[in-house]
């Protein structure tokens, strides 16, 4: 199976004029070789792929199908690597949204001949695509979420704060088989668990880089998730976290009514819902990723609420309805309205529209698969305002 995704991406490189992938990022080196300790992958486009490895030799020749699997790392010895295979003069790929300014400038200095170029867009295109393996893993992480949504039911109630509810779930999704913590491809904030923001807190953007409901946090240091607010009856409670199984990952957002709510409110939900169903309606395969963005948008507009799509008026750089979904939280494709690749069976993707207005917010996020027929939503929670 990993042998068929270096096949793919050999077959991408080709067609972009790469010589050679010089793979780093962790997680692209497992999601090709079939291990996830510490190495770097080289992937000529002719001939047998070397695993560098640093650190977990016997695990990684254990683990992986790669044959030539070596104890090294460092930039000298893929310097070594490339002379052997006659590549250092040649067009070399990095991952150059993940490295290093320091790795790069090393690496530069020794392949003075070579031309670097960037193979993460190549990496990502085919990862976007999941098998049947991936998609049977997300969908086990979504039984967890769906675990975890269960308890919130069981302890959401007038007086418990945002933090306690959160850890109630943490914990619940830890012994339901929750690896514990998710994964990024990013340099940028990466520290996260269950979100649980309420009532005047649903109007809280202090996330990571996507405009998003992230509440308050707990300190400055930490100025993102639950907060030690309590929770009072009449309020919503936006529930929101990622799912880990075996290394895939799985998105899902619920809103929850405590006791009685006002019709603001409950108008709120209705419309984040029909702009993820309008949205839900265009993932046909050969349609453009965009146009999920604009089915969604479409809803606010015709409400008048377009400067509440996301923030839109206080972000409007930033247009956002969601991202694909694997063994990152955050992968290709990015659904926004400048992204017009197709869409293609295989593709699992996060819906998920958001009003943020001041002190008050809505969201609805479901995990879905991109089918020949169209949609497969993968989340189990009943897509509905939940009463406790």
């Amino acid at each position: 199976m990993t042998e068929r995704r270096v096949e793919e991406l050999r077959r991408s490189m080709a067609e972009a004029g790469v010589d050679v992938a010089v793979i780093t990022h962790i997680i692209d080196v497992y999601y090709f070789s079939g291990t996830g300790n510490r190495s770097t992958l080289i992937v000529p486009l002719e001939g047998e792929p070397k695993l560098l490895v640093q650190v977990g030799y016997e695990r990684a020749k254990e683990d992986s199908w790669i044959s030539d699997v070596r104890r090294a790392g460092g930039t000298s010895d893929i310097k070594r690597v490339l002379d052997e295979l006659g590549l250092s003069r040649g067009v070399v790929g990095l991952n150059m949204d993940t490295i290093s300014a320091g790795f790069y400038l090393k690496l530069s200095s020794i392949l003075k001949e070579a031309k670097l170029v960037n193979v993460s867009p190549l990496v990502l295109d085919v990862r976007s695509v999941k098998d049947k393996n991936e998609v049977e893993l997300i969908e086990k992480a979504a039984e967890i979420s769906r675990i975890g949504h269960k308890r919130v039911e069981e302890v959401l109630e007038p007086g418990i704060t945002e933090l306690e509810l959160a850890v109630e779930v943490e914990c619940t999704l830890r012994r339901a088989g929750h690896d514990g913590f998710i994964r990024h491809r990013t340099w940028r904030f990466n520290a996260y668990g269950v979100i649980g923001p309420s009532g005047p807190n649903l109007g809280v953007i202090t996330g990571p880089g996507a405009i998003t409901i992230t509440g308050p946090g707990t300190c400055p240091a930490l100025p993102y998730g639950a907060s030690n607010r309590r929770i009072e009856k009449g309020d919503m409670v936006l529930v929101d976290f990622v799912v880990s199984y075996m290394g895939y990952h799985h998105d899902e957002a619920r809103m929850y009514a405590v006791g009685d709510v006002d019709s603001r409110k409950v108008k709120s939900f209705k419309l984040v819902k029909e702009a993820e169903e309008q949205a839900l309606e265009a993932i046909k395969p050969g349609r453009p990723v965009s146009d999920l963005y604009w089915a969604a948008r479409s809803v606010f507009e015709r409400e008048g609420l377009l400067d509440y799509f996301a923030a839109y008026s206080e972000y409007p750089q930033y247009t956002y309805l969601g991202h694909g979904i694997g063994l990152e939280v955050v992968e290709e494709p990015s659904i926004t309205p400048g992204n017009d690749k197709l869409l293609r069976p295989g593709m699992t993707i996060c819906i998920e529209p958001k009003l943020i207005a001041p002190d008050w917010g809505a969201s609805f996020e479901d995990t879905v698969l991109v089918e020949e027929d169209g949609p497969r939503i993968l989340s189990k929670t009943p897509r509905e305002l939940i009463y406790v």
